[in-house]
């Protein structure tokens, strides 16, 4: 799970929007998302119009947006980030530490919509200003999702050897472990996803959205495992949870409810996990928007479905819609582009649709 730096500075003196900054920070650090975005933004608008420094802006303006992030509003969030930059670039004082931290909380935004030059330029430029552990993390995560597997396990091994807190070696483990995932290596990835459980439980609540992130990961590498008996409680746990403390809106509800969907498919639970697979894409349309590569992974998970029972019209219209928008916003040799052409490839094949199936083929040679 990417996580967002926060300023914490502290305060020397007694006001209303200190009190605030305060609390936000304390309901931020506790998983409150929406509490802490609402506090923060208090906090920033009282302190403009008394006309705090440009250095003190910055950091309201960071913490607010990282804030709005965690709760899901990310349009809302990159505009703060931006705005949080401008202020930080006219505050003589400001250290590079703290541009970094903006420069950082924008490549994992980016990272999350599949923006990843966009999120590789923010993550450099952030490791120019200052090589802390948290950007190193940061830009090994991009390097994954590009593909590019030594990478990023080169920039993970510079974050763990960058003295990380718990919070941070936590993020890094799960980091390490999506890289084993990636490379069709769940037995791997297992260990660091419960180490990275372990860590995270000794920071927050075991219902922290940070630590209901791990468990949801491990559980979605325990169905590659088939362990079934320990994943399908950790899983539906995690879903329940996640929807109580985020509410029925946000990201991370669909990926739990995705990852239940998953195991209920692999037990051949097919209406469970449909109902599933279309609670994700709905939330996944609300926060992205219908043309966003992760609501393209919804609907290919929702065609596999609609494969294994046989529903072949359903599935057909569900990857070419996929595989329209990955194309769209990743590009034809996009690995995500080539899964979903692979899924209508295994439906021409299974109709005998030669034409097609070798139309498809010449495309994404």
């Amino acid at each position: 799970m990417p996580i967002l730096s926060i300023s914490l500075i502290s305060l020397l003196t007694a006001a209303s929007w200190q009190d605030d900054h305060r609390d936000g920070l304390a309901a931020l650090h506790q998983g409150h998302y929406q509490r802490a975005a609402s506090l923060l933004e208090t906090a920033f608008h009282t302190a403009g119009k008394e006309n705090v420094s440009p250095l003190w802006m910055g950091r309201l303006r960071n913490n607010h947006a990282s804030a709005l992030y965690q709760s899901g509003a990310f349009a809302e969030a990159e505009t703060g980030f931006q705005q949080a930059l401008r202020f930080w670039r006219s505050a003589p004082d400001a250290s590079p530490h703290e541009l970094a931290r903006t420069h950082n909380n924008l490549a994992v935004l980016y990272r999350q919509w599949w923006r990843l030059d966009d999120a590789a330029l923010h993550a450099r430029e952030a490791l120019q200003l200052d090589k802390a552990a948290l950007f190193w993390h940061t830009l090994g995560e991009i390097l994954r999702f590009q593909g590019r597997f030594t990478e990023s396990l080169q920039a993970l091994d510079a974050a763990q050897q960058s003295a990380p807190d718990l919070v941070e070696l936590g993020t890094i483990l799960q980091a390490r472990a999506g890289v084993a995932i990636d490379q069709g290596q769940p037995a791997q990835a297992e260990p660091l996803y419960r180490q990275a459980v372990h860590t995270l439980q000794s920071v927050y609540t075991p219902s922290h959205p940070a630590v209901l992130a791990a468990k949801g990961n491990l559980g979605v590498t325990l169905v590659a495992l088939r362990k079934w008996d320990e994943a399908q409680p950790l899983l539906e746990s995690v879903h329940l949870q996640a929807r109580a403390a985020l509410g029925d809106r946000h990201p991370r509800v669909a990926a739990a409810a995705n990852n239940l969907a998953q195991l209920y498919r692999a037990q051949k639970r097919y209406s469970d996990a449909d109902t599933l697979y279309r609670e994700a894409l709905s939330v996944w349309r609300r926060a992205f928007g219908p043309s966003h590569p992760e609501y393209a992974k919804g609907l290919h998970n929702l065609a596999s479905l609609f494969v294994e029972q046989g529903k072949l019209q359903g599935a057909e219209k569900l990857y070419t819609e996929a595989i329209r928008i990955a194309e769209s916003q990743l590009g034809r040799n996009h690995s995500q582009t080539r899964l979903h052409a692979s899924g209508l490839e295994q439906i021409y094949k299974l109709q005998n649709r030669r034409t097609e199936l070798d139309r498809l083929l010449r495309t994404f040679r």
